[in-house]
């Protein structure tokens, strides 16, 4: 990730002290939405076993 940054950050034409807010941005940002992603695409419930129907009236 930080490749990244730095990649934008020059790409960009921004000074060395936009790296530090670049990353912070990136960090609140992209942590929340990489959550949100794996409990959409990952966490689903599975479908009960038999065992479980009958234990549920």
């Amino acid at each position: 990730m930080a490749n990244f940054i730095n990649h934008l950050v020059q790409s960009w034409g921004l000074a060395p002290v936009h790296y530090w807010h670049l990353r912070l941005l990136t960090a609140l940002l992209l942590t929340p939405l990489l959550g949100v992603l794996y409990v959409v695409l990952f966490d689903r419930p599975r479908r009960p076993t038999v065992g479980r129907k009958l234990w549920h009236f």
